[in-house]
């Protein structure tokens, strides 16, 4: 879908998550964004051809000089050592209080943790994040509406055998569901780096935007609002629909 002949007309692409492009479709970006247009790149990339294995990723830096690859772990709420928390269909629930537990194996650095809690309407449930037994972040499930949310912290240094740990107590019927807990790399720069290539300009998120912090997020909308002006004020919200077969997502810009 990224090729050249296909995106005359556009000022700007956003790509937020997707997993996989090949080799062809990086080139093309690149000859978009060195003609003019302005790309903001969120997430972790496999720069593949669709049936080679994943060790056989190429690096982003091959395609657009200066950017760096973003490495994501996603693991499954499934996954955690629990104590006080039991498997709740495809993730896990607290009947009163208890603790998910998460030993990293990734690389050391800088990286930010993301848990992804239910809001439900029928309780306030507490949470609170804790890394070498120290807290890190603290929030409650208060919006009352039924919906997945993200907690993200800021950037913290993590190595190898390093303990995550959610503590969570249940509040009334909410029982501190958890699906999952991501952990994504943060560029020395911080979670947004922004640079120049040919005619035109390449912004990259260390991560989906749906788990970005608010400024990170802020700064992709104003570019993208930057780049593509309209006639009289935007909208709240914009579907982007950019690969033949994405995940539904909604930003507001």
């Amino acid at each position: 879908d990224l090729q050249a002949d296909r995106m005359e007309g556009f000022d700007a692409l956003l790509i937020d998550g997707a997993p996989m492009l090949s080799p062809a479709e990086m080139e093309g970006l690149r000859a978009f964004v060195e003609a003019g247009g302005m790309a903001v790149i969120s997430g972790a990339l496999s720069i593949r051809d669709r049936f080679d294995p994943p060790e056989k990723a190429r690096s982003i830096s091959e395609f657009l000089p200066g950017c760096a690859d973003a490495l994501v772990q996603q693991v499954s709420a499934l996954d955690l050592e629990m104590d006080g928390y039991e498997p709740d269909g495809g993730r896990i629930k607290c009947p009163d209080e208890g603790s998910a537990t998460l030993t990293f194996r990734g690389e050391a650095g800088a990286w930010r943790i993301s848990v992804q809690y239910l809001d439900e309407s029928d309780g306030v449930s507490s949470y609170e994040l804790l890394l070498h037994d120290q807290q890190v972040g603290a929030w409650t499930a208060d919006e009352d509406d039924d919906a997945w949310r993200s907690f993200t912290t800021e950037a913290v240094d993590l190595e190898p055998g390093d303990r995550i740990v959610v503590r969570a107590r249940q509040g009334e019927g909410e029982y501190a569901r958890l699906s999952s807990i991501t952990l994504r790399t943060v560029p020395d720069e911080g979670g947004v780096f922004e640079q120049e290539l040919g005619e035109g300009r390449i912004i990259q998120v260390a991560g989906p935007l749906d788990s970005a912090l608010p400024e990170e997020e802020q700064r992709a909308v104003e570019a993208l609002r930057a780049a593509t002006p309209v006639s009289g004020t935007w909208p709240d919200s914009v579907l982007v629909n950019l690969l033949r077969q994405p995940s539904p997502a909604v930003l507001g810009v």
